[in-house]
């Protein structure tokens, strides 16, 4: 059997979510502010798609209260639990790495006068 074009898709788009992330941890345990940028972005990313579903759901009438009340399937309310703490999470990530911001960027690192 060989692999489906979604297949090739959802892999991809699941390493470059990887790459996106581990390169922004990288340089931003380096002090980097590049790597500030990335690693920030993915915590924001994640709160707005999960406030986007979360809006999206409730206009729908499938609000969390739906989802945390409905016991019937208890493989999908797991999973859809899992999803409201990935929401709070990135949102106290978030709100951590703004907070930290100075702690988190070394300010001493300057470019070879070169690469200025």
């Amino acid at each position: 059997m060989g692999c489906t074009s979604t297949e090739h898709t959802s892999t991809s788009v699941a390493l470059l979510t990887f790459v996106w992330f581990a390169e922004g941890l990288l340089l931003l345990h380096l002090g980097n502010r590049l790597g500030y940028v990335l690693t920030l972005s993915f915590p924001l990313v994640n709160l707005c798609f999960y406030l986007f579903n979360e809006i999206d759901g409730s206009i729908h009438g499938y609000g969390p209260v739906l989802h945390l009340t409905n016991f019937r399937d208890p493989i999908l309310w797991v999973v859809l639990l899992i999803g409201y703490l990935n929401f709070f999470a990135a949102g106290y990530f978030a709100w951590v790495m703004i907070g930290r911001r100075r702690l988190l960027v070394r300010s001493d690192i300057r470019l070879p006068a070169s690469q200025a």
